[in-house]
């Protein structure tokens, strides 16, 4: 069995947290792991496909089958996933997690930052990698789903909503993908992998942490990757220090962006700030 839904990311925009929740649902299904990555992978061989259907093994009344891998909208990689999900599973529908562009790069810079894959200077950071302010360009990559998928397969859910009245935006995500809209199943909204007062490796397990050998643990093992993250990291926590006319220059590109992404799903602007404080209301 091959699953009928993806929540196809973006990266540091709730994904984790979402996943968890339709997971409780009785009519869904969820993969463990959470996220197999399985459409980004450079090539796809038939023992893969094999390992990728065991994940949805013992399916029985769940009508709503998926998994959740934020790498299927990383820039470089979105296209060339979006054209392999259509090839194998072109009946699927789609959630896209989305959040404040600016907060989102943030969040992914203290994450990186945290695991040593990035410098702790976030300009550092930005010039390194350019995917940590291009994943923020979130209508880029939706519409290369869209020149795949109708629209009325895709869904966009805001993190800012989904925190807000969780059971509202669920029971959107239920309608979606057709199963009962009226269990309550978030009396309490669980926010998960969160980047806040997160933790760094210690630098002499930090090549490690990077290693492949890591990232095919933390597929396979999840479990066994999160402890060997708690034994070989320490306390990290930081703010970052922008220069302003590049923050100026990313969020102009985002709002650029975000207003075709706020046209597509009739959602206001002002529900993001773009980094910017809020005057009073009124």
């Amino acid at each position: 069995m091959l699953p009928n839904f993806l929540i196809p990311g973006f990266a540091k925009c709730g994904t984790t947290s979402l996943h968890y929740h339709l997971g409780r649902h009785p009519q869904i299904f969820m993969s463990e792991p959470k996220e197999p990555h399985f459409f980004s992978r450079e090539e796809i061989s038939d023992a893969d496909l094999r390992w990728y259907r065991s994940l949805f093994e013992g399916v029985t009344v769940e009508k709503a089958v998926g998994e959740s891998s934020p790498s299927y909208t990383t820039p470089a990689l979105c296209r060339r996933s979006a054209q392999r999900i259509a090839n194998h599973i072109p009946s699927c529908r789609l959630i896209f997690l989305v959040r404040d562009p600016l907060a989102r790069l943030e969040s992914e810079w203290r994450m990186r930052a945290r695991e040593r894959w990035a410098s702790i200077d976030i300009m550092d950071a930005i010039k390194a990698d350019s995917a940590l302010v291009e994943t923020g360009l979130y209508w880029h990559q939706i519409d290369a789903y869209r020149s795949l998928f109708p629209d009325d397969r895709i869904l966009v859910v805001f993190l800012e909503n989904l925190t807000e009245n969780p059971q509202h935006e669920l029971r959107r995500c239920y309608r979606h993908l057709g199963v009962d809209d009226t269990l309550d199943t978030a009396n309490e909204f669980i926010a998960l992998n969160t980047a806040e007062g997160g933790r760094r490796p210690r630098k002499v397990f930090a090549s490690l942490v990077q290693s492949r050998i890591s990232q095919s643990v933390r597929v396979w093992l999840p479990s066994l990757h999160n402890l060997a993250k708690r034994l070989t990291t320490t306390e990290f926590d930081a703010d970052p220090v922008w220069d302003p006319g590049v923050r100026d220059h990313i969020i102009e590109r985002y709002q650029r962006d975000a207003s075709q992404l706020f046209a597509f799903c009739g959602q206001p602007s002002a529900i993001w700030s773009f980094g910017k404080k809020r005057g009073p209301s009124g």
